[in-house]
Order: C-alpha cells, then sequence, then structure tokens
C-alpha cells in the first residue's frame, strides 16, 4: 500500500532491486524471472501480447519499438514501457523519446 502523499516504500524498494539486477553483468535468468514475478504481482506492470509480424504499421505511424518476436511490457495503465526479447533480456524504453 502507498502511505500518505503517494509514496509507496515497497515500490521504492523494488525500483532499487531492480536498478541492481539491470547493472549486475552476472544476473541470473532465474533473478530475472522472480523480479518479473515480484512486478506482476504486486501490479507494477502487465504483459502484452506481442503484436503479429504480418501487420505493418498504419501509414503516418511510427514504426514500433518493439522488435518482432519480443513481448511487450506494460504499466497498469497500459503504457508501454519496455519488453522482454526472446532470450529472456529485459528492455526499458525511454520515457521521452529524442527526434531530429
Amino acid at each position: 500500500m502507498a502511505a500518505a502523499g503517494g509514496f509507496d516504500p515497497e515500490r521504492e524498494k523494488f525500483d532499487l532491486e531492480l536498478q541492481r539486477a539491470i547493472r549486475n553483468p552476472k544476473v541470473t535468468r532465474n533473478q530475472v524471472s522472480a523480479l518479473r514475478l515480484l512486478a506482476e504481482t504486486r501490479g507494477y506492470l502487465i504483459s502484452l501480447p506481442a503484436e503479429p509480424e504480418d501487420e505493418a504499421p498504419e501509414p503516418g505511424e511510427p514504426e514500433s519499438r518493439i522488435p518482432a518476436g519480443a513481448t511487450a511490457l506494460a504499466d497498469k495503465n497500459g503504457v508501454i514501457r519496455g519488453y522482454r526479447t526472446d532470450e529472456g533480456t529485459y528492455v526499458r524504453l525511454a520515457d521521452v523519446e529524442v527526434v531530429r
């Protein structure tokens, strides 16, 4: 549960653990699976099915930043925040995209 003012110490603790795992070159697949399970059970993210490969983006739409075969990961509001590759690697998308 979030404390007064919207601060959630459990979420903060989870975020720190996730950042450590991201920087750890020796993180195991089991550790990543455990973090994912914890995030899902606490409602920090939901999994969305990958888009079918045979569908092309509509004209004028930017191409998807999710590679073919990857699973999109969204927060509880449905905003895609990253994806999981076929190999099980988690990739976080930037919150702001630079346009040139």
